[in-house]
């Protein structure tokens, strides 16, 4: 069977940016896997959330033969030895959709170059970015400004309904006590 997405991250950036996908595809039965190492995996596994480890590049062939995708969504760092980068090689080879998922502007230079001195050596079709200096950061080493999508950053989404959260328990509270953050 042919899945919507493979997700991949091993950093906590990419965590940051793929943690909710899981509900949202289940709820509309989007079929999806998520494939994590180092850090990224760690986390996940905290989370409860179903993935597969995978670390070695040969362990990702194999995985890739067996799975079927029509996306890819890849988490990004600056390792120069990311399997991110081996599956947008791999992605535009195979003609399947790939969209990089930037956290911030920190060594955007270096997210997609490898071991090259081509900052986008391993070019996705796509960047999501979660503010606007980062995605000016990718247009300005040559991405095209309509492939570098800009969304919120979905750690302040969390923070922000945590709050609003915090505020409705905190009513109940007696205004006599007193409230220490």
């Amino acid at each position: 069977m042919i899945k919507n997405f493979l997700l991949f991250a091993e950093d906590p950036g990419a965590i940051n940016l793929i943690i909710d996908l899981p509900s949202q595809f289940n709820k509309f039965n989007i079929k999806f896997e998520i494939i994590a190492n180092s850090f990224a995996s760690d986390m996940l596994t905290k989370y409860k959330i179903k993935h597969e480890f995978i670390d070695t590049k040969n362990d990702l062939k194999n995985y890739l033969y067996k799975n079927k995708f029509l996306n890819f969504l890849i988490g990004t760092s600056e390792n120069k030895e990311s399997l991110g980068l081996f599956l947008i090689e791999y992605a535009l080879n195979q003609r399947i959709k790939c969209i990089g998922l930037v956290d911030m502007a920190v060594n955007y230079e270096n997210r997609f170059r490898g071991y090259s001195n081509d900052p986008l050596e391993y070019k996705p079709d796509k960047i999501i970015s979660t503010d606007e200096l980062t995605r000016n950061s990718f247009i300005k080493i040559g991405m095209n400004s309509n492939d570098v999508l800009t969304c919120d950053h979905p750690q302040i989404q969390r923070i922000k309904y945590k709050k609003k959260s915090f505020s409705n328990k905190s009513r109940s509270i007696s205004s006599t006590n007193q409230k220490w953050l």
